[in-house]
């Protein structure tokens, strides 16, 4: 007979995450519905022993004692047995079901001895089991009758938790200007917290968090990357198509043992500047188990555990004198270069360009720009090609300067001022209250020679 301690000893020090998922596994007859006959061997036992003379070592470990035992459900403590006698050719057994605790041996006493069912000696714990017996009598080949059943077992349920945080770094969370997406690294860590090894560990993402036609671009996305520090997949998780969301539960391990963690990496790519949203994992109490029986996990990021992006956004305006001249001989024409460039990490969309003349005549010259920028408003982020726009305009000024009636003291001043927003974070450029973004430029008549 294997020692518990044995299995146990060697169980806690395995690895028991990713798709191999090692661990305490379920025997070859796992206890699954019409099973016939028990999971584990019957090891004969002289005497009246008890479980827990039997099996030792175990924190938590508790014994109930069932004397007679017939059908029924029998309550101890917290935990719940059902208890099913049949009669068979070969004499009386029982089937049992544990809810609240997991069993780790059984001693089915009749006659003048016991077998003895130690599941957790045999790297089999399991929540129910059938066929079980007294030992054999040698006077008819039959089993004895059940003079009582003696259950070791911890109190509890299978239970895991899982929770999920984005750590800051300098390149987490990460800004593409070309999708005008971000991109956000989560740590996800699956913890079990009850009794026994949980099975088929699944995570899924809420499908909540992409909802917004307007908000959320199509494309947005999170994927599974990591199990445990090792690279995987990328596995979608979660899509966004504009319209609808989809998501898709994963497979992050086979079984997690009592008291192990796994870690796994989810990473998201959103048009949202801070992206929370809701993980959930399920698992099963044993392999066999037909449902996700574990109660499902969930975990929200907090504002706490996201990692919000602020980018930098700004925008210049120059302007350049490239003539003053005399149409017909009698009106004056200035012409002037207006040079728009974006300064942000993100795309900008130019929202206002108004030029005060020299008469102090507002213009809005805003279509003027977009039709030099190919009927757009947008300028690409700094850097790339598209975030700068320069364009000529003429207009009949009204002459200013210290004597308007001399030629060689004649100039025209004016002033540009532009307005932005960012298009991935909507901020306002130049942020409110802060000092308008101009140029002046004064354009004489008569240029004095250098």
């Amino acid at each position: 007979m294997c020692s518990y301690e044995r299995i146990r000893g060697i169980a806690l020090g395995l690895a028991v995450f990713g798709i191999a998922g090692i661990g305490l596994q379920p025997g070859a007859a796992s206890a699954a519905a019409g099973d016939v006959g028990p999971d584990v061997p019957a090891v004969f036992v002289p005497g009246n022993p008890t479980c827990s003379q039997l099996i030792s070592g175990v924190d938590g470990l508790v014994e109930f004692k069932i004397n007679d035992p017939a059908d029924g459900n029998f309550l101890h403590g917290t935990a719940s047995f059902e208890i099913d006698v049949r009669s068979t050719a070969l004499g009386p057994v029982f089937d049992w079901e544990i809810a609240g605790g997991q069993v780790y041996g059984i001693v089915a006493k009749g006659g003048p001895n016991a077998n003895l069912y130690d599941y957790a000696g045999n790297g089999v714990l399991v929540f129910h089991d059938d066929g079980l017996h007294s030992p054999t009598n040698p006077n008819n080949g039959k089993y004895y009758g059940l003079s009582h059943i003696s259950f070791c077992y911890v109190p509890g349920a299978p239970k895991v938790e899982v929770g999920k945080v984005c750590v800051p770094s300098a390149s987490n969370p990460s800004f593409d200007a070309d999708t005008n997406m971000v991109h956000t690294v989560f740590d996800v860590t699956i913890e079990n917290t009850g009794v026994g090894t949980v099975y088929d560990v699944t995570i899924e993402e809420a499908a909540s968090v992409f909802s917004d036609a307007v908000l959320d671009k199509a494309g947005s996305q999170c994927s599974l990357t990591a199990i445990g520090g090792m690279p995987v997949g990328p596995v979608m998780l979660l899509s966004w198509d504009g319209s609808m969301a989809t998501t898709t539960a994963v497979k992050v391990a086979d079984s997690l043992a009592e008291g192990a963690m796994l870690g796994v990496t989810v990473e998201c790519d959103s048009s949202r500047s801070q992206l929370s949203n809701t993980i959930s994992v399920k698992a099963k109490a044993s392999a066999a188990s037909p449902t996700f029986d574990v109660p499902l996990a969930m975990h929200t990021t907090t504002m706490a555990e996201q990692c919000g992006l602020s980018l930098q956004s700004g925008l210049t305006v120059a302007k350049a004198c490239t003539s003053v001249s005399m149409v017909g001989g009698v009106v004056p024409q200035v012409c002037v270069d207006i040079t728009v460039t974006n300064t942000s990490q993100q795309d900008v969309t130019v929202t206002s360009l108004v030029d005060v003349e020299s008469n102090g005549q507002m213009v809005d010259v805003l279509g003027a720009f977009e039709a030099a920028n190919g009927n757009s408003a947008l300028l690409q982020q700094a850097g790339a090609p598209g975030d700068e726009v320069k364009f000529n305009r003429c207009y009949t000024p009204t002459a200013t300067g210290m004597d308007a009636l001399d030629p060689a003291l004649v100039s025209y001043p004016d002033e540009v001022t532009v307005e932005g927003v960012g298009v991935f974070d909507g901020a306002l450029i130049p942020p409110v209250g802060d000092p308008a973004i101009s140029a002046t430029a004064s354009c004489p008549l008569c240029p004095q020679p250098e």
